[in-house]
């Protein structure tokens, strides 16, 4: 048991919905035009997972960290502006997120080992 730092960082939510797609018989993509597809229904469930995982592994004393994308997005009072497009962080929004990678980097510092 080394106690290396493990750091998990959850995603950003999705900033609107996607247009439905599949792949046909030959591998195709189809877009399905009037069918959007709530992207952030499933990365909701990831994130529920990932700080369960962290909060488990808290419990243990292990070194494993979160950065909270997805709250960092969810807080800030402009977050429609943090994105590039309605998915990709932009240049602001790329920076409020590094702000919680130092957080998380400033405790792995302190963790006592």
């Amino acid at each position: 048991d080394l106690n290396i730092p493990v750091v998990v960082i959850t995603p950003m939510p999705v900033n609107g919905t996607f247009p439905w797609t599949h792949f046909d018989v030959n591998n195709n993509l189809v877009w399905e035009d009037g069918h959007r597809c709530d992207f952030n229904a499933g990365l909701g469930q990831l994130v529920d997972a990932q700080r369960k995982m962290v909060a488990d592994y808290a419990v243990l004393q292990k070194p494993v960290y979160l950065v909270d994308a997805w709250q960092i997005y969810k807080d800030h009072p402009n977050s429609d502006n943090m994105y590039m497009d309605i998915v990709h962080p932009g240049a602001y929004g790329a920076e409020i997120i590094a702000q919680g990678w130092l957080q998380v980097y400033q405790s792995i510092k302190n963790f006592k080992r």
